[in-house]
């Protein structure tokens, strides 16, 4: 409502573009785990549980298969759950990146307070290119954390998770629903376009390369 609101009745634009805005709408949960507190008598982090174990969720499910969902939902779509979880993971990714407080008060209300919207919006708030964004994130996706690697850019992670660590907790409770311990693993790169032919000419392919060792 917040963002209907300020992109078209008071900007007379567009409503934003869905993939951001359910990323926008599920980080405001992860906002709610964060600052609401725990109800008297509850353990310690059972209101966190609550409020971002569906993102995390989500998250993990996209991970496991990345290149079956989409981070920019198709015209219509208001998005399966992994896709929603893409989403969350940009949006946590830009304000971990882009704004000095780690609750997002900056950059939300830049992204809010304007008639922009989906990739334009981003790229005016951040100055940076929609490609280059999309590609650091998803490094960033797998090289978090990973040991052994140092993050000499300083976007090829996130500053307010631990995702290696959640989910190897999460597998340990539950390996049926959380089947890997991190839900990425190491890729063979091919640039096909449906497996043997060669990659259309006029599509722009995207590679970013991350040298670990």
């Amino acid at each position: 409502m917040i963002s209907f609101n300020q992109h078209v009745l008071v900007r007379g634009g567009d409503a934003e573009a869905t993939w951001l805005n359910e990323g926008l709408s599920h980080f405001a949960e992860e906002l709610g785990a964060r600052k609401l507190p725990d109800a008297p008598g509850d353990p310690a982090g059972t209101r966190f549980s609550q409020f971002a174990i569906g993102d995390v969720t989500n998250a993990y499910d996209y991970l496991l298969d990345p290149e079956e969902h989409f981070l920019i939902e198709p015209l219509g779509s208001l998005g399966r759950l992994p896709e929603r979880g893409a989403n969350w993971l940009f949006v946590r990714w830009l304000i971990d990146h882009f704004d000095t407080d780690p609750l997002g008060a900056n950059l939300t209300r830049q992204l809010l307070s304007t008639s922009a919207t989906g990739s334009a919006n981003v790229q005016a708030v951040t100055g940076q290119t929609f490609a280059t964004l999309v590609t650091q994130w998803q490094m960033a996706n797998y090289l978090d954390d990973l040991s052994g690697f140092q993050d000499a850019g300083g976007r090829l992670s996130y500053s307010s998770w631990n995702f290696r660590n959640t989910y190897a907790s999460l597998h340990g409770q539950d390996a049926f629903r959380f089947p890997l311990v991190f839900p990425l693993g190491a890729v063979e790169v091919k640039l096909t376009k449906d497996g043997t032919a060669a990659v259309d000419a006029a599509l722009e392919a995207r590679v970013g390369v991350a040298r670990i060792r």
